[in-house]
């Protein structure tokens, strides 16, 4: 017997069908160590029936392992047992195929010009990868093999010499490998990952994510592009306190894909649905300017009102929502009018109407509103994931002013928690996440001040530093607690 690299060559002789018996239509053949089959395009040789000798090429489907069991048996052996129909009759042979020699074949797999050796992981800011898959070798065809997360999936057949293209939408971290196989691939033809597809492993691609926020949470084109407290208000859009250079606005340094929220749907491959956001903005205080229309403005802006409405669209709702309000709260809220959990009667605050619709006392505390926005939002995005973000002080000042801010800061935060469990929603706690008092015993030290100072502009606004870390909490969060993971 005679092998190749790519087809094994042998002869099996039917000793029991006479000479002039034709066999080339009428052969099946299986490995007889296993269930395995051998790939078709691989076994051609003769078969003698008697004293007669005709060439023939078998046909028939091949079986998961085959081409594997045949790589494996480099100078081995396997018995493969034929069985020829003719003339009513039915003859088995068994030959041993002997001194097998796997196939020259190899996929080679590549991002851009690197060509990828050992296993890859994803560490890009984004979520899509791009992958060239390119065969070689002396057997003709093949295909990909791509294990992601011990997940496997075959690439449509790959001729030698010729490449594919195949994407990847997965998260940071993602373990991805490549491996090839000569012959068929074992799955159903119509499943193989095919040229220009791409392989979605990401829980969060297509999810929407939307965000009710102050100053920090604006880009203008983003949070004043939507109406986000009524489309019959006077003042419908928020103001934004960062923008592009050349634009009236208090911020010109960064770019959208700066922000704590952009960064985040790119890093979890969602996508933003509504900014909710404006300049000044609170929960039931906001920084009230000597202007009266500002001033009416910001009472329309408080986000107890109307604003936990406007967080989707008539045909789209959020599937993550994000609060980060509360910092003009913090720095106006007086003794007695911050409130807690404990302190809440919902029997009176929030009354419901049987018919599907709420009547919402006036909020007389902070964590009444907070209450009362934390209900709206729950009622009307129901299936949509809540995290509540915990603030911290404004940065401007020496340690001791931002000390003297924590004050209030600790106990604002600790309302919220106690409103976002209540409503079954998940903390960002924004304080440890920038090491700012990270005991909570409201004193920070002078270097935990200094690289707090250091990532923002002097006052409570972040810079591309501050967004880094507050979007490093938020999607931490969202990948130790969701509910798409």
């Amino acid at each position: 017997m005679n092998t190749g690299n790519t087809d094994i060559d042998f002869t099996v002789a039917f000793n029991g069908l006479s000479q002039d018996t034709p066999l080339a239509q009428a052969i099946s053949w299986n490995i007889l160590s296993g269930d395995d089959t051998l790939p078709p395009d691989k076994l051609t040789g003769t078969v003698k029936a008697g004293q007669a000798t005709e060439a023939f090429t078998v046909a028939g489907a091949m079986a998961a392992n085959a081409e594997n069991s045949l790589q494996s048996a480099v100078m081995g052996d396997i018995s493969v047992s034929f069985t020829a129909q003719a003339a009513s009759q039915t003859v088995a042979e068994t030959v041993k195929v002997q001194d097998i020699v796997a196939a020259d074949y190899a996929v080679t797999a590549a991002e851009g010009d690197t060509v990828i050796t050992g296993d890859y992981i994803c560490n890009a800011e984004g979520t899509v990868y791009t992958f060239t898959l390119t065969a070689a070798g002396s057997a003709s065809t093949g295909y990909g093999i791509i294990t992601i997360n011990g997940s496997q999936y075959l690439t449509q057949q790959i001729e030698s010499g010729r490449s594919i293209e195949v994407k990847v939408n997965a998260l940071k971290g993602t373990e991805i490998s490549f491996a090839s196989s000569w012959g068929t691939p074992a799955a159903d033809e119509s499943l193989p990952v095919k040229d220009g597809d791409t392989i979605v492993v990401n829980p969060f691609a297509g999810k929407k994510i939307s965000t009710l926020g102050d100053s920090i949470s604006t880009y203008t084109g983003w949070s004043d592009a939507n109406p986000i407290t009524g489309p019959e208000c006077r003042f419908r859009y928020g103001e934004a306190y960062y923008g592009p250079v050349g634009g009236d606005f208090h911020n010109t340094e960064l770019v959208v894909e700066d922000t704590w929220w952009h960064q985040a749907a790119t890093q979890l491959g969602a996508e933003i649905l509504i900014s909710n956001a404006g300049n000044s903005t609170g929960v039931l205080y906001a920084s009230y300017p000597a202007n009266l229309d500002w001033q009416q403005y910001l009472q329309e802006m408080l986000s107890y009102k109307t604003r936990p409405y406007y967080l989707g669209t008539e045909t789209e709702k959020p599937d993550i929502i994000a609060l980060y309000i509360g910092s003009s709260d913090v720095a106006r809220y007086k003794d007695g009018e911050l409130g807690d959990i404990k302190d809440i009667n919902f029997d009176t605050l929030i009354v419901a109407n049987g018919d599907g619709s709420f009547t919402y006392a006036e909020p007389v505390t902070v964590a009444e509103a907070y209450a009362i926005m934390m209900h709206k939002i729950s009622v009307t995005y129901p299936d949509a994931e809540i995290y509540c973000f915990e603030v911290v002080p404004n940065s401007g000042g020496y340690l001791s002013t931002v000390n003297g801010r924590l004050v209030k800061t600790h106990p604002f935060n600790a309302m919220v928690r106690g409103v976002a469990e209540h409503y079954g929603a998940i903390t960002v706690d924004l304080l440890a996440a920038f090491g700012l008092d990270p005991d909570c015993d409201g004193t920070a030290t002078q270097q935990d001040f200094e690289y707090f100072q250091s990532c923002f502009n002097g006052d409570p606004h972040p810079n591309a530093a501050g967004f880094d870390v507050i979007t490093k909490a938020f999607v931490t969060q969202v990948l130790a607690n969701s509910k798409y993971r």
